[in-house]
Parts: C-alpha cells; structure tokens; sequence
C-alpha cells in the first residue's frame, strides 16, 4: 500500500480562485510522489487541512494527527487563527518565509514552515514570441474590483503618465462578477478582460502583455504575476509576503508605508494589522523604466521563469510537504 494523507481543502478545488488553484496543486504535488490522496479521511492516515481555522477540529478529522496550510493577507493573523492552531494541529505550512515570522512572533508555538506555492499545475506555458512587438505598448494588472491587489494604482499611474500617448494601452483582468470600483474607469486605452478562462486562454490573454504590473497592498502567495513571469513577462511587484522574492523573478516594488487599510471579511487578518501601501510614483518610475530598457526587463523576465521552474515545481512542493509531515 502506498503511503497515504487525508486532504480536507476547506475552500474547494475552483481552478478559477487561487485557494482552488493551491489545492489541486497540494493533491498534484502528492500524487507526483506517490503518495495517495484521501478525500474521505481514515484515522490512521496524517491530515492536512487548507483554509479556515474553523475547520480544524471538525468531526471527521477530529481524531486523526492535523496538519494546517494556511496563510495571511496583512502584517498581522488574526487572534482566533493563532488560537486555533496552538489547540488543534501539530504543525502549520505558510507560503513564505515572512508569514512563519510573522506567526511566530504573534503566538503560535507550533512548528511554523515556510511550504511554498508551486508554478506548473497545468503543465509549464512557452515563453511569449510577443513581448515588446504589440502594436501599443500594453501594460496589464489583475484586479478583484476592490483594492487589495493595488489595480487602482496602476491607473493612476498609466493616466498620469501614460495616458495621453497613444503608444500605450492598459489592460485589467477583473474576476467574473467582481468589478466594483472599476466600473468608473472610462478611458479609451483602458480596457477590460473578465469572465472564467481555460488554461490556455488565461495564458493568451497574458501574451497580449508587454509588461505586468501588481502593486499588491498584500498577498498570500501571489500566483498572477508568477504566471506572467513563465512567459517572459516583465513583471513589477510588491516585495512583501506572498511575493517577498519578486527581485529573483520580477522588477521588485518595496514597502515604503504601511496603513490599515481596507480588510475584506476573512479569519486571517487581525483587525488593527497593516497592509502596504504602493507609490503610484515609484510605480510609474518602473513602467517607464521598463519601456526605456526592454532588453534589461525582458533579461530579468527570463532569468525568472529559470528561477522559477528550478524552485517552485509541484512535485517538489509535494516532497517538502511529505517530508514534514512524516509521510514518507
């Protein structure tokens, strides 16, 4: 019999949300290792639960050994999560190193690892042809219609600087259903992308992308701009928790001020913990940094995808997990 581990991904397998993309790439990432996935938890298998604290000690795992992958959005977890994990699992995953920190220094005792997000759940896209040789220069964000993910400061900065040359243009991708602010924006070279994608139109509505721009206030893994980067994007990013690596992948933006900004209703963030807060001037400077010097930007685009592809596979993702979770 293969080695075994119970999965309970609290927030599905919706190939369209981040949550659901992490999910099917945890059953990938084990499965690639031999390991076999249980949907229906035996007691004498390992569990590991993704999402919510609330979910911790529910019924059907409640006897079996927990394990939690769970994160962050914000420079501070929320008390009940901290909580939650001290009284209910013997270790906790996190996407990246400063959220273990973070955790660590606002009370959880159990062992806190850094288990990062894999690129390749579909398979590994081949570099764009197209980068630099649209026929308008076209910047593109990622956008919830709300403002964690920073989409409202790339307008600013494209109208400002870029929005009286026809050269450029600005492309959103907005979550089907979710547009909220964004249907104020009216400007003839800013135009919208919504609805659900399949892998490859995903992909090829990435290609139309001369430079990918994500002034995320925060992030708990930061899968769009990684995306971007593994078709030689040129990609500008925060430099903070889900992205704390963007220098080996992308054109970093740091942490200049930090504010209590607006929280969308989840268990993770402490109501008094800070979010960033970007620069719309630091984030023209990179715009335009990277239309001055396309070669440089595309050089550090491919530099990334190798970075990438060498550290952040699935199957090596599911190994560290096996590892510490003693399933092997």
């Amino acid at each position: 019999m293969p080695p075994s581990v119970n999965f309970y991904p609290i927030l599905g397998f919706n190939p369209y949300q981040g949550a659901g993309r992490l999910a099917l790439g945890i059953v990938k990432g084990l499965e690639s290792n031999g390991i076999s996935v249980r949907i229906y938890p035996n007691i004498h298998a390992p569990t590991l639960v993704f999402g919510y604290a609330q979910a911790f000690d529910a019924p059907h795992i409640a006897h079996t050994r927990r394990t939690a992958y769970t994160l962050m959005e914000s420079s501070q977890p929320a008390k009940a999560l901290v909580e939650a994990l001290n009284r209910h699992v013997e270790r906790v995953f996190v996407p990246c190193p400063p959220t273990v920190e973070s955790y660590q220094a606002h009370g959880v005792i159990v062992p806190v690892h850094a288990v990062p997000v894999g690129i390749d759940l579909f398979g590994v896209p081949e570099p764009s042809t197209q980068v630099g040789t649209h026929e308008m220069f076209t910047f593109m964000t990622y956008s919830y219609g709300e403002f964690r993910k920073g989409a409202d400061v790339v307008v600013k900065a494209f109208i400002q600087h870029f929005g009286n040359d026809e050269r450029f243009r600005l492309l959103i991708k907005a979550r089907e259903g979710q547009i909220g602010w964004l249907a104020l924006v009216d400007h003839p070279r800013i135009q919208f992308i919504s609805g659900y994608q399949s892998e490859d139109d995903w992909f090829n509505v990435l290609r139309q992308a001369d430079c990918f721009v994500f002034p995320s206030r925060a992030e708990g893994w930061g899968l769009p701009p990684r995306e971007a980067t593994l078709l030689g994007i040129p990609t500008i990013a925060t430099q903070w928790l889900g992205m704390w690596d963007v220098d080996q992948w992308g054109i970093p933006l740091p942490v200049t001020e930090t504010r209590q900004c607006e929280f969308r209703l989840n268990p993770y963030n402490a109501d008094d913990a800070l979010w960033v807060e970007p620069d719309v001037e630091q984030v023209a400077e990179r715009m335009q940094w990277v239309v001055d010097h396309p070669l440089e930007a595309r050089q550090i685009a491919q530099a990334g995808r190798e970075y990438l592809l060498k550290n952040f596979t699935w199957a090596q993702v599911g190994a560290q997990i096996a590892e510490l979770m003693g399933i092997f």
